[in-house]
Formats: C-alpha cells, structure tokens, sequence
C-alpha cells in the first residue's frame, strides 16, 4: 500500500499539465504516492499528455470522464479507487516544493492527534514555476478557522470513515469538510515552511461564475446541502461546547 493518494483534477488544464506532473515526479516521496489524475471530459486533449507518464510509472494512473462532473465527487472516486493512509489534494497549477508530501506525511507520522497538515503557502500571478526559481508575489494566511487550510492539505484516509466523503458542491466541497472536522475538534497543523506555490487565477474553481455573473460559492451558500450543512455543524457545536464560535 502506499504512502498517500494525490487527486489531480484536470479541466482545461493542458498548459498547466507537463509542468504539474515534472513537480509530482520529483516528490522525494514519489514512489510512495498514488497519483491520480481526475480528468474531466478531456477537453484540451490531457489524455494525450499524461499517456506516456502513466505508461512509464505504474503510480500514475487516471479516471476519465466523458461527461461533466464536479470536482468534489470526482476527488470522492479517487480515493476510492486507491489504497493508502493518507490523502492529499493538489492543483494541476500549483506547485510544490520537492520535499513537500514527504514533510507533511513524517508531521502525520510522528503526530498521531494531527488530522490534516499543510505548510506555510506562496501566491504567484505566474504560472509553471520550477523549484527553486520560485518567485512570489504574496503569501497566502493560513490560519485555520479565521484563514484558509490552504490550497493542498495532507489528511489522514481514516477520517473518512467516520465523516464520510466531500458533498455534492461546485466549489466549497472542501471548506465545507474542514469545518467538519474542525467542529469535531480534529486538529490541523500548519509547518512553518515556505513549501507550495499557488497560482492566483481569475479562471480558478473558487472564482469561476455561472452564466448570470454569479460565484460558485454564493451558489454552494444558498444550496439546500448547505443550508443542511450549517444545521449538523451548529448541532455539532453546541455538542462540542463551542457555541459561541
């Protein structure tokens, strides 16, 4: 079994792919990785790119799908069809640092309270950067609950079991699973270590809009899951004692 899992979703991402998998190649911790490329409705032809690297290492597999599906059930298929103790999600337009899956796993490794990891996150407007010509332009607050969990987190598979896997969001699936955990007391941990550059687009999942101008998010915000969402985690609050959150 492997180490850890890493979902790659890919939705006209053919510029971003080469640069994305050179970077998961050279994971200190790449033999010990379950690559999964989550490839929806292979519009920029990806298929083609990735074929000679699933056909080189046998770590890197893919699932493609011939109609739209939405980022978080499709993560759901990826961990279900790999085996490994813990999981990770990663952009197919950020990068990271070599060492970074290795680092966060050793930090689950030796700290078994840990739920999800990350480290400290740079911003760049420019994309496919190489390790360590990184240049930045900001650097992103990760500070869980008052900040983000950032934008690739380490989690352990076993949390699965028992809050069950992403819901059906167009782009809020994960932060609506971080405050899950978060309100069942699962703790995260952020290392004090510059290691993953995210790329700031306006294209991006988080910041996409629908015909009518509005964000996904505000969308997700008003669904009926959400609204169901909102009333288990305040259940779970006051259950905890943390009312007044």
């Amino acid at each position: 079994m492997k180490k850890v899992t890493v979902l790659v979703s890919l939705y006209k991402a053919s510029r971003f792919l080469p640069a994305k998998l050179d970077n998961l190649i050279k994971q200190t911790y790449f033999n010990k990785c379950n690559i999964v490329l989550l490839n929806c409705q292979d519009l920029e032809n990806e298929s083609l790119i990735y074929a000679e690297y699933t056909k080189k290492y046998k770590n890197i597999i893919s699932k493609d799908y011939t109609e739209y599906i939405k980022l978080y059930p499709s993560w759901n298929d990826g961990i279900k069809m790999t085996k490994s103790e813990y999981i990770m999600n990663s952009n197919a337009d950020d990068m990271l640092h070599p060492e970074y899956i290795e680092t966060c796993c050793k930090h689950l490794d030796n700290n078994p309270q840990t739920g999800y990891v990350t480290t400290q996150v740079l911003t760049t407007y420019t994309p496919c950067q190489v390790w360590p010509d990184w240049k930045s332009d900001s650097k992103m607050c990760i500070r869980y609950p008052k900040g983000t969990v950032g934008p690739c987190p380490v989690w352990r598979r076993s949390l699965h079991d028992d809050y069950g896997y992403f819901g059906d969001f167009l782009s809020i699936g994960d932060a609506v699973m971080w405050e899950i955990w978060h309100s069942n007391k699962i703790k995260f941990d952020v290392i004090n270590k510059k290691m993953v550059l995210y790329y700031h687009s306006q294209s991006s999942l988080e910041r996409r809009t629908n015909k009518n101008g509005k964000r996904y998010n505000e969308i997700d915000r008003k669904s009926k899951e959400y609204k169901q969402h909102k009333i288990r985690r305040s259940q779970m609050d006051v259950k905890n004692g943390d009312q007044g959150q």
